[in-house]
């Protein structure tokens, strides 16, 4: 979803120009945001259990069909009955956005479609699950643009398209375990409690992505508002390599069932992967505004430093999704949720007083408070649970960018075996997960 917010988001801006470019964002952030708050966060708990119990799929697959299909209703609902919103912020009858009202169902069936190719450990359907919904999209958006049919309306419906096509590819290659997939009320209950605890995390990523969009609609120009996605966009960037990072690693490390095990291999990919974004921080924020040029054109080079302290955010929310995986590997999604809740909570409080008295600056100022915050309460959380100094979570170990690297290559599985001693390395307890081919039944 950000890389096709990041891939979509140069195409608009180039097409559409600041200020139309301002409308859009703000009616795909209420869309977006309408849709990520009815998910209850439901993929991190399948992928968690998926990859915990991989002889129990079956239920665990089909349940999770029916949470999917359930939350992606519910957000059509809710869309449905603010129509009436969505055609003031397009400028358009509410009748033509007929398209943006089923994102939510078509996002949450296409996300089922890679969460479950990445929870069974089948990262080539995963990898063509992710490329499709952004690819898909992007070219039916350059078809409409051709065509001379680029408007509110089928905007949403290239988006709606793009993503059931991609769901459908991945129906396809997942027909096999899917077939053999059943309901079951206790996986149903297990994935939705999960869900519903870590929940709130997800209204960080809303905060820095979608909702301050939709609040500046209201307090500053469309114009200031479109140089200001443009940053947000860029942002994306980071936040999008270290969630792919954590998609890859996650499944391999919530496999892993040796506590010290499990607790020595999450500590080394915290370290690494934070090391790697503070560096590309240092060498990409002085890059912003030549990136954004040629990236969006040079009508959004206005004012340099709003593009760049948007992209700032973007790598500290990156930060926090590679903190945040060992709370979610380790099951404290209550405590995940709460630091969260409380970031986002001060993000929001503070986004309009500061705005009224920095103008457009005030938003990021906003979003970087709140995000030091639950990035603060995080690695505190992980200090107590692990019960190690704070020096052995943020500096980096020796031989860990090595182990990184090797764990990265495979795509997956992650054995830590180089921490433990080699008795418990030939007894078995800890092996690589080689998918969900040897439970399916012939």
């Amino acid at each position: 979803m950000q890389l096709a917010n990041l891939t979509t988001g140069v195409l608009l801006a180039r097409m559409l120009g600041p200020a139309l470019r301002g409308q859009i964002a703000a009616l795909t952030a209420l869309v977006y945001s309408v849709s990520q708050l009815t998910s209850i966060t439901y993929a991190d708990s399948l992928v968690f259990w998926l990859s915990r119990y991989r002889d129990q799929f079956r239920k665990y697959l089909g349940s999770g069909l029916v949470v999917a299909a359930g939350v992606g209703g519910i957000g059509v609902v809710i869309l449905f009955f603010l129509a009436p919103t969505m055609g003031h912020i397009a400028g358009v009858p509410p009748r033509t956005l007929w398209a943006w009202i089923l994102f939510p169902l078509a996002a949450q069936v296409c996300l089922f479609g890679a969460t479950a190719a990445r929870g069974l450990n089948m990262p080539y359907r995963w990898t063509v699950a992710r490329i499709t919904s952004t690819t898909n999209y992007a070219f039916i958006l350059i078809a409409f643009t051709l065509v001379g049919w680029l408007t509110p309306g089928n905007i949403g419906l290239a988006m709606v398209a793009g993503l059931t096509s991609s769901a459908l590819i991945s129906t396809f290659l997942l027909a096999k375990p899917l077939s053999h997939s059943k309901i079951d009320y206790s996986a149903l209950r297990e994935i939705t409690i999960f869900a519903t605890k870590m929940h709130p995390s997800s209204f960080s990523t809303l905060a820095r992505e979608q909702f301050d969009k939709f609040i500046l609609f209201y307090l500053v120009s469309p114009v200031d508002l479109g140089h200001y996605v443009v940053g947000v966009a860029l942002g994306i960037l980071p936040v999008a390599a270290a969630g792919t990072i954590d998609q890859v690693i996650f499944p391999a490390l919530a496999a892993l069932k040796d506590n010290e095990a499990r607790k020595e291999a999450c500590l080394a990919q915290i370290r690494t992967v934070s090391a790697l974004i503070i560096a590309s921080a240092v060498l990409l924020l002085p890059m912003t505004p030549l990136l954004v040029c040629i990236l969006f054109g040079s009508e959004y080079i206005v004012d340099v430093g709003v593009p760049m302290s948007a992209v700032a955010i973007g790598f500290i929310q990156s930060l926090r999704v590679v903190f945040n995986m060992a709370l979610k590997i380790e099951h404290r999604p209550g405590t995940l949720g709460l630091n969260e809740s409380l970031g986002v909570g001060l993000s929001l409080a503070l986004i309009a007083p500061l705005v009224s008295w920095l103008g457009i600056y005030g938003a990021p100022l906003a979003s970087a408070i709140g995000g030091m915050l639950a990035l603060s309460l995080t690695i505190g959380a992980i200090k107590s649970i692990y019960a190690v100094p704070l020096r052995q979570i943020i500096f980096m170990h020796r031989g860990d960018f090595r182990m990184f690297l090797r764990r990265i290559s495979k795509a997956g599985p992650i054995t830590a075996e180089s921490k433990l001693p080699k008795a418990e390395q030939q007894s078995g307890e800890i092996t690589e997960i080689s998918g969900v081919a040897s439970v399916l039944p012939e």
